[in-house]
């Protein structure tokens, strides 16, 4: 089942979805993905974390071409 999410960077808020499955967390965001083992961090903190990264590797891509 997946999650919405958010957050809030450089004033702007973008909007994702996450899933968990087992120990690991997966997010989405627009075409993105990426996963990572969650450990004892609760989901929804990790999936925020990985949506911060998943934003930021769009914004390079995006200012790249």
């Amino acid at each position: 089942m997946s999650i919405p999410t958010q957050i809030q960077l450089d004033g702007q808020t973008y909007t994702g979805s996450y899933e968990v499955d087992g120990p690991n967390v997966t997010v989405r965001y627009l075409s993105r993905t990426m996963s990572r083992s969650i450990g004892t961090t609760p989901p929804a903190v990790a999936a925020k974390g990985l949506m911060i990264q998943l934003v930021k590797i769009v914004q390079d891509l995006k200012h790249a071409s």
